[in-house]
Formats: C-alpha cells, structure tokens, sequence
C-alpha cells in the first residue's frame, strides 16, 4: 500500500538508447539459430517507423496467437499498443494450431480489429469452409490482417477474404507485410493486396519511410529493370549491427543488409520470390522452389485434395545434380 510518493522517490533504471534492451533468435527454418541484439534505441525506432505505416490508435484492439519469441507479436503485438495504450490480447499457440477456426472464434470473442498470421493459415481454413460458414461468429469487428512471414499464395488469401465475408467482414483489409527480425519488424506493406503482382506471387509494398531496399545480382552489381530477379539488400536505422553468435556474422556489403531473399521491381514495388537457396537449377535454367510448391498445392484443391505439401530442393550425392522432393501428407485409411 505505496503512496505515489514513496514509489517517486524509488530509484529508477533510466536506459541509453545504446543499451540493450533484447536478445531475439531468429526461426532457425533457414539455419542455425542467430540471436539478434536490440539496443533500446534500434527497438524503438524500429517500432515507431512500423506505426508510421499502420497508423493504429489507443482504440486498436489486437489479437495475438504467437508466441512472444517471434519478432511481430513482441514488437507489433505487445509493446506497441503498450506504447499506444491500446488493448491487447495474446492465446496460446496451441489453441489455434489444434483448432485454426478458433483464431476466428476468439477474434469474435474479443471484437479484436488487428490481427495478423503467416500465409499458411489461410490454406488450412479455406479446407474447412463448410465449418466456418456453420459457425455463428460475428466479425465486423475486424479491421485489418497483416500476413507476414512466409510467401503469400493470393488465391488463397482472396478466397479466405471471401469466406469471412459473410460473418461481417464487409471491409477488412489484408495487408501483406515483409519484415524480419534483423531489422525490428518491418519493412515493407502494402495496402493494395494483389494489385501488383507475378502469377499468383503478389508484391509486399514499398520500403516504409526508414527504409532503403535495392536489389543486386550475383556480381552486387544493382539491378534497376523490372522484372529482373536478384537478392534483396536493406538499409536502415533500425538494422541490427552484427549476431550475438560466436561463429556467425551478419552480411553486409557497402552497409546494406543482405537479407537473402531473391526478388524483383515490378512498378516500383518489391514482389519476392523466394529464398537465395529456394532455387532448382535443371539445365542452366533457375526456378523457385516456393512458386513449384504454389502449383503444387493449386493443383491440388483444384481437383478437391486437402493433403498438406511441401516441396524442397535437394543435391543428388550420386549425380551432384539439384532434384525436386515433394512431400505430401496422406491420410491413413485404416
């Protein structure tokens, strides 16, 4: 039972912008584990260059089903709408991923009008739309989806916006959003799902306001045409300086990021198309392992399979030629 004054004169820990605030590990999908420093500094600048773009307020009401050790939900999820005095709300993972639906049940549940996925989600739901469409859920409460993440399959984002459509959600807005935890959170958005696009590969937008992308080809010589693939490069205040590993360096070249991703220009946005080592090389000619996994799965659900797909690149040891592993997930009949 303090009174205000006592807890004033308490002796409070007041940070410099170069003191670190955090230690993220990124995924390790790609590799190892890296573990990324955050000064308070670089986290905070980061965090305000993001709300720049995504314009939330002290009314936004988020939803969160990640865990906190992935960068969106701790920056963009926690302590923005800390920063914004803004109501927050964060589940178990597990709650979703035994149940998807339930994302949609607890989004009703908390009238939430953010909220966000990776683009894998969206597949699994567009399976179960029988189900959705018999739940008695009311979401036009929902405002806006940020899907960050992974590669964004179009078709199958429109055709979710489609089903959640008749449960109110007459205007919500899926943002694709292109970040990482290198550099805090984001990067790029886009409020214009789909208008820019390459099949069914859609643009992430342009470099928010902080930001500088280029695209170099395999000399890091930069590529301007559109069209033109090439690795993706980042530069910004809010880019880490170097992993706390021991054996690991972060890759720069001229101060740029190299972020590993391959993309290209397309009226002037960024469309991605996969990873520098996401490629299969038959004859001299590169393809994208994601864009052969797209196909994939589209022909698939066109013809009524629901089965769970991956598609990998490989090295042959025998023939030291690149070979296409699909794997499929089937169900046992017995």
């Amino acid at each position: 039972n303090r009174d205000d004054a006592d807890y004033e004169k308490e002796p409070r820990y007041i940070p410099k912008v170069s003191d670190l605030a955090m230690i993220l590990f990124t995924s390790g999908s790609t590799g190892d584990p890296k573990g990324v420093p955050f000064t308070h500094g670089k986290l905070l600048k980061g965090i305000l260059i993001d709300q720049s773009a995504l314009e939330y307020t002290d009314k936004t009401r988020f939803f969160n089903w990640f865990p906190m050790e992935h960068v969106a939900p701790l920056n963009l999820f926690h302590i923005l709408p800390l920063l914004l005095r803004a109501e927050q709300v964060h589940i178990k993972s597990e709650e979703v991923l035994q149940d998807p639906k339930a994302w949609l049940k607890f989004l009703d549940k908390f009238k939430s009008s953010v909220t966000w996925a990776p683009d894998s989600i969206f597949s699994v739901l567009i399976r179960q739309r029988e189900e959705i469409d018999n739940m008695d859920i009311d979401l036009s409460s929902l405002r806006e989806i940020i899907n960050a993440g992974e590669m964004i399959n179009y078709r199958n984002c429109k055709e979710f916006l489609e089903i959640i459509k008749n449960k109110g959600c007459k205007e919500v807005l899926m943002l694709p959003f292109w970040g990482m935890t290198e550099a805090v959170a984001g990067i790029t958005i886009t409020r214009a799902m789909g208008k820019i696009s390459k099949g069914n590969i859609i643009s992430v937008g342009k470099a928010i306001d902080g930001f500088q992308l280029r695209i170099v080809d395999d000399q890091g010589e930069v590529i301007n045409e559109e069209g033109v693939e090439g690795e993706v490069q980042v530069k910004g205040e809010p880019i880490f300086d170097d992993y706390i590993n021991d054996d690991i360096n972060g890759e720069f070249q001229d101060g740029w990021f190299i972020t590993g991703d391959i993309g290209s220009w397309i009226s002037g946005e960024l469309v991605l198309t996969g990873r520098s080592f996401d490629r299969l090389i038959v004859n001299g000619v590169n393809y994208s392992v994601p864009a052969i996994n797209q196909k994939i799965e589209e022909y698939c659900n066109e013809r009524g399979y629901s089965n769970t797909i991956c598609a990998i690149a490989s090295i042959n040891e025998d023939s030291r030629r690149d070979e296409l592993i699909i794997f499929i997930e089937v169900e046992n009949e017995n």
